[in-house]
């Protein structure tokens, strides 16, 4: 495929027809945001999982087994990637949290699901029941179950994966 370039012709007044000059246009630039999902299995193996695979699993998990995570808790991350023209620039932020499987290989989106609606939760909390001097902290505990931290070099690993710098395998 060949890529025209796009050119202004700059008519100068007084400028003889010849002295005409032709001066290429600024590209437009072209920004966007892009989510890339990553699986650390149990060996501290980085992997990349489609975003679509990703939606299935979550829309319908009996329908889109991983069998080599059966019965394991695994760590995922989430890097959100600023493009500039379809190329990654720079990870504007990343989660990370736990993935549960069962014996079949099929992830427990409920358990995600409560995971994600208890951080929703935990950023209006209602500490304390009416009446009551006992601290409500559910979400609290709900949502520090489902969350990890990278060290450095693991953070750093799955930033460059993210970035296109390192090379990542794909789940099937």
């Amino acid at each position: 495929m060949r890529h025209r370039r796009r050119f202004a012709v700059l008519f100068v007044p007084g400028a003889a027809q010849k002295d005409v000059r032709r001066h290429r246009l600024p590209s437009e630039l072209t920004v966007s945001l892009s989510t890339r999902i990553f699986v650390i299995d149990q060996g501290n193996h980085l992997s990349r999982l489609s975003g679509s695979r990703f939606a299935a699993m979550l829309s319908d998990p009996s329908a889109h087994p991983i069998p080599q995570f059966a019965a394991q808790r695994v760590r995922g991350a989430e890097a959100v990637v600023e493009q500039a023209h379809r190329r990654p620039v720079k990870v504007i932020r990343m989660v990370f949290f736990m993935l549960s499987f069962n014996k079949r290989g099929v992830l427990d989106a409920d358990a995600l699901m409560r995971q994600a609606a208890a951080a929703f939760d935990t950023l209006h909390p209602q500490t304390r029941l009416k009446g009551s001097t006992v601290l409500e902290a559910q979400s609290r505990f709900v949502v520090s179950g489902g969350r990890w931290k990278p060290k450095p070099a693991l953070e750093a690993e799955i930033r460059a994966a993210a970035l296109g710098k390192q090379k990542c395998p794909v789940l099937k």
